[in-house]
């Protein structure tokens, strides 16, 4: 897999950062890390990618900020920079990857935000 791990690590730190601090002082609060192994194949064409998933089940994202989200200075926390999504993109962007943010659906009393993130592989 053609990964710069640093770069891969930081992204992972900045996702969880953002995650634990949306979360804090909620009870039963979770953070779910998932990945998934996705390959097609169009005449000669094969397409092998990893989905990354952070998803927790706090507030969510403000709906105002979804829009802009990974622009940098973009924060709804007091002390927050807006820098650590930015990175996150820009992370994404140098291995050609795509990287989405929503919110989950409440879903049987679950709400919180989703940050999704596609990598292509070569293996």
């Amino acid at each position: 897999v053609m990964l710069d791990h640093n770069r891969i690590r930081q992204l992972l730190v900045n996702l969880l950062k953002n995650a634990l601090e949306a979360l804090e002082g909620q009870n039963n609060a979770t953070i779910r890390l998932s990945t998934r192994y996705h390959s097609s194949q169009k005449g000669n064409q094969h397409d092998k990618w990893i989905t990354l998933e952070v998803a927790d089940n706090g507030p969510g994202i403000p709906e105002q900020l979804l829009p802009k989200l990974f622009e940098p200075y973009v924060t709804n926390k007091n002390k927050g920079t807006g820098l650590g999504l930015a990175i996150v993109k820009k992370i994404v962007e140098e291995h050609s990857g795509m990287i989405s943010a929503y919110n989950r659906e409440n879903v049987e009393s679950v709400s919180g935000a989703i940050i999704d993130i596609q990598l292509p592989v070569e293996l």
